[in-house]
């Protein structure tokens, strides 16, 4: 190591603004997003039976329900117009009361899969999907969160073309 002392040159223009505070604000938001990141579906939940998986999804139903904001009954006319079933309830359908029986007697009258399709595309809300993936450990994410990310990785990648332009510029290159 050199003994020198290094020389600070006064002509230097100071900079407006704190680096230590931008460095800091951005490491503290990265461990803030981790830490949430690793905290939420970080373990499997397996069910314990058929019964509470039954629950466990009537469940994320109801929430997705309340989250879409109309009732049962404009439910049940829109998945039968999704499938193209008659919207009166005849012949192949869905009716109000089998809705009620799939979310309050969800053991004994569990909800078809192919349902899920319709009511995640009406409602537009991911909450049973969500309850589907957290068994398994795993997440789901928004289409805004998926662009948020892409986002960032776009900038990332970005800011690495240009620090390899600057150093092709100054001739240090690896």
């Amino acid at each position: 190591m050199s003994k020198r002392s290094s020389k600070i040159d006064t002509r230097q223009r100071q900079l407006d603004f704190d680096w230590s505070q931008r460095v800091e604000s951005h490491l503290a938001d990265k461990t803030e997003l981790l830490e949430a990141a690793g905290a939420k579906g970080a373990e499997p939940k397996p069910m314990e039976s058929y019964e509470e998986a039954c629950i466990e999804l009537a469940v994320a139903l109801k929430k997705a329900l309340r989250q879409w904001g109309q009732g049962r009954l404009e439910l049940v006319k829109a998945v039968n117009t999704y499938f193209g079933w008659d919207p009166d309830g005849e012949g192949k359908s869905l009716s109000i009361h089998m809705l009620n029986h799939y979310l309050s007697k969800p053991a004994e009258y569990p909800i078809p899969g192919a349902m899920l399709f319709a009511i995640h595309h009406i409602n537009g809300s991911l909450e049973p999907c969500r309850c589907l993936a957290e068994a398994e450990g795993g997440e789901v994410i928004s289409q805004e969160d998926k662009r948020t990310l892409m986002l960032g990785k776009m900038e990332s990648a970005v800011w690495e073309l240009n620090r390899l332009k600057r150093e092709l510029r100054n001739g240090k290159v690896k």
